[in-house]
């Protein structure tokens, strides 16, 4: 978080040594922002990608900035992207285990016909013909 003055003045900074240098100067995309309309950016400074904000406090004169690199943003979503592939193939392969011992229970063995009153059925229409 940044705070500065409408003249790029800094005021207060995560990093102390940027206190009472120019915001404009240390981060020159910042110019191109306006504060007052309190819209999300995306900036590069040192090679790492921000996404920032900035909100004008116009009875003080100063601006709010606040910034956060792309990669803490996008991490918890790949970490739920990773979790959701790892269970879904979990489920999956239970399921087609499942599936496959009912199929095999239900078709293939005599006993589960006689289980289902299949047996019943067929000897009743063995009578009718």
């Amino acid at each position: 978080v940044f705070v500065s003055r409408n003249d790029g003045f800094i005021l207060s900074a995560k990093d102390r040594s940027l206190i009472g240098k120019n915001i404009f100067t240390e981060i020159p995309q910042l110019k191109l922002q306006d504060p007052e309309k309190e819209e999300s950016f995306e900036y590069q400074h040192k090679n790492t990608e921000y996404v920032g904000s900035a909100s004008a406090i116009p009875s003080l004169g100063w601006s709010v900035w606040t910034w956060m690199t792309e990669d803490s943003i996008n991490q918890d979503s790949n970490d739920n992207l990773v979790e959701t592939l790892i269970t879904s193939t979990i489920f999956l392969v239970l399921s087609t285990v499942c599936i496959y011992f009912v199929v095999e229970k239900l078709v293939y063995n005599r006993d589960s016909a006689a289980i289902l009153g299949i047996n019943r059925f067929i000897e009743y229409s063995k009578k009718l013909e």
